[in-house]
C-alpha cells in the first residue's frame, strides 16, 4: 500500500512541475531528456550500483524496457504539451484515462478478475473524456474571431483540431506504457532480485539515449540552445519520474493490476484537479465538473468492482 502512496504522490509532481514549464520559457523537450538522465542517476544511486552487465543486457525484459523508452520520450513531451494547452485537470484526466486501455488487457491478456462493473466504469470513464474536453462557453465568445473573418475562423479551426492531437495521443502512449509495463512485470521480472529497478534504469537510459541523440542534432541546427534553466527543469521532472515507475511496479505486487491501476489514476486524478483548481485558478465549467466527477466515479467503480 505505502508503494501505491507514493507512486501516487510522484507522479502528482511530475504534472505539477509541467505547470511551471510556460512560465519559465522552458524548452519541453530538452527538459525531457536531460529528465531521463536524471532517472539513470538516480536509479543507480537508490539502487547501489550502476546495472551494466552482459546478464542484464540479456534479460528477458529488456526488450520491453527499449519499447517503453520509444513511447516515453514521445508520450512525455505530449503530456507536457497537453498542460499547457489545456490546462493542469484536463491533461491529468486525459492521461490518468490510460485506465481505459489498461484494465481490460489486465482482465483479457494477464487473465485477472472480470465483472460487468468493470466494463461499465469503463464507459463512463470515456464520457467523462468528452465532457472535461468541452471548452466554456466565455472561452468560445473570447477567442473565437468575427464571424465576418472568414480566413480567421478557418486558421482558428484547423489549429484547434490540430491541438486535439496533444491530449488522444497521450491518451493511447499513456495506455501502452502501463499494458507494457504490466506485462513485463508479470512475465519477465523476480519479485525481490532488483529487477524492478533494473527496468526503470534501463526504460529511462533508452528514452534518454534516443533523445539526447535528437537533442545534439538539433542544437547542431540552431533549432535548440542549451541553457541551466532547462537543466535544472529536468531535475525537477527527474527524481519523482523515476520513483513513479518504480513505485508503481512495486505496488502491482500488492494487488490485482486491474484494482491497482484504477486506485492510482483515480487518486492522481483527484489531487490534481483539486491542485490546479485551487492553487493554479484553473476555471472549469458545471460541464467540465461533471466530466470530473464522471472519471471518479468510473474510476471508483473499476476499482470495487
Amino acid at each position: 500500500m505505502i508503494y501505491l502512496i507514493l507512486g501516487i504522490l510522484a507522479s502528482m509532481t511530475i504534472t505539477t512541475v509541467f505547470k511551471f514549464f510556460d512560465r519559465y520559457n522552458i524548452d519541453t523537450f530538452q527538459a525531457i531528456v536531460y529528465n531521463y538522465i536524471v532517472c539513470v542517476i538516480t536509479g543507480s544511486i537508490f539502487l547501489g550500483e550502476i546495472p551494466i552487465s552482459q546478464e542484464i543486457w540479456q534479460a528477458s525484459w529488456q526488450p520491453y524496457a527499449l519499447a517503453n523508452g520509444l513511447l516515453f520520450i514521445s508520450g512525455f513531451y505530449l503530456v507536457g504539451q497537453t498542460v499547457i494547452h489545456f490546462g493542469l485537470a484536463v491533461a491529468s484526466i486525459v492521461q490518468r484515462m490510460s485506465l481505459i486501455i489498461s484494465v481490460p488487457f489486465a482482465i483479457i491478456v494477464m487473465h485477472e478478475n472480470e465483472s460487468v462493473l468493470k466494463y461499465l466504469g469503463i464507459a463512463i470513464a470515456l464520457l467523462s473524456v468528452i465532457l472535461i474536453n468541452m471548452p466554456r462557453k466565455e472561452d468560445k465568445l473570447q477567442e473565437d474571431p468575427s464571424p465576418a473573418d472568414n480566413s480567421s475562423n478557418i486558421h482558428h479551426s484547423s489549429s484547434k483540431i490540430g491541438l486535439l492531437f496533444y491530449p488522444i495521443f497521450c491518451l493511447l502512449i499513456s495506455g501502452a506504457i502501463e499494458c507494457i509495463i504490466q506485462y513485463a512485470q508479470g512475465n519477465h521480472m523476480q519479485m525481490g532480485t532488483a529487477d524492478e529497478d533494473r527496468f526503470s534504469i534501463y526504460l529511462f537510459g533508452f528514452a534518454g539515449a534516443i533523445g539526447l541523440v535528437v537533442l545534439i542534432i538539433n542544437v547542431l541546427r540552431g533549432t535548440s540552445k542549451i541553457a541551466v534553466r532547462h537543466m535544472i527543469a529536468g531535475v525537477a521532472l527527474g527524481v519523482p519520474n523515476y520513483f513513479s515507475i518504480y513505485f508503481l511496479i512495486m505496488a502491482f505486487s500488492w494487488k490485482e493490476k486491474s484494482i491497482v491501476l484504477p486506485i492510482f489514476n483515480i487518486s492522481i486524478v483527484a489531487g490534481l484537479v483539486l491542485l490546479g483548481f485551487f492553487f493554479f485558478k484553473e476555471k472549469l465549467s458545471t460541464v467540465n465538473w461533471l466530466g470530473v466527477l464522471s472519471a471518479i466515479v468510473a474510476l471508483v467503480m473499476i476499482a470495487f468492482a
